[in-house]
């Protein structure tokens, strides 16, 4: 890819990113809240992706890649992450945040609902963004996504939004490393899951 595109590329994701979490930030598509997240982190980048950069939406993420080693980084993402949320959930910001914001009920239900919608927006950091800034920007496209998605946590607990500097940038390496934005999906998901359910108190 030549220098002028890939720089057309780089400018192009930064300023769609910016445009959708901004209209995200104050517009709720279809008064549905995850339908709206689909749209909008999903859909319309893979427009982005196939109508103006003319390529292969697989190749942002959404294949397999290197399945074996996505795995196992996803079987240790979610053990390491399981001991750091026991602890976590116990601690008042958040027991104050999610006691007060979860889902009326832990429903499996709510559990594939939110599947869908986190589905979307891991597409939209570790996907469309990542691999759309990886051929300008190389692996600094880890640190840069990271910190779109820390911002977009503000508001919730501060030690959760400080461990998404870190995490956010760990998960983009391994996005680039293995080809798939699937163990940062994985990863995301149990931990959405798994707070609400030990603030909350278990499945219902």
């Amino acid at each position: 890819m030549s220098n002028h595109r890939a720089r057309f590329k780089t400018g192009a994701v930064l300023v769609a990113t910016t445009l959708l979490l901004a209209f995200s930030g104050y517009h709720t598509l279809f008064d549905n809240r995850e339908l709206s997240e689909v749209i909008v982190y999903f859909i319309i980048p893979i427009g982005i992706i196939v109508l103006i950069f003319r390529e292969n939406p697989l190749h942002y993420g959404l294949g397999l890649g290197d399945w074996r080693s996505g795995l196992a980084y996803t079987t240790g993402g979610i053990v390491l992450m399981a001991g750091i949320l026991s602890v976590a959930a116990r601690m008042p910001g958040f027991q104050s945040y999610y006691g007060a914001r979860g889902p009326d009920s832990i429903s499996l239900r709510w559990v594939m609902v939110n599947g869908v919608a986190l589905f979307a927006w891991e597409f939209f950091f570790r996907g469309f963004m990542l691999f759309g800034l990886e051929e300008g920007l190389g692996w600094y496209a880890a640190i840069v996504q990271a910190v779109p998605f820390t911002l977009a946590h503000i508001g919730k607990p501060e030690l959760e939004t400080y461990a998404c500097i870190v995490g956010g940038t760990l998960i983009g390496l391994i996005g680039l490393k293995v080809r798939s934005f699937y163990p940062a999906f994985f990863i995301h998901w149990f931990i959405a899951v798994a707070l609400n359910v030990l603030v909350r108190g278990g499945l219902q």
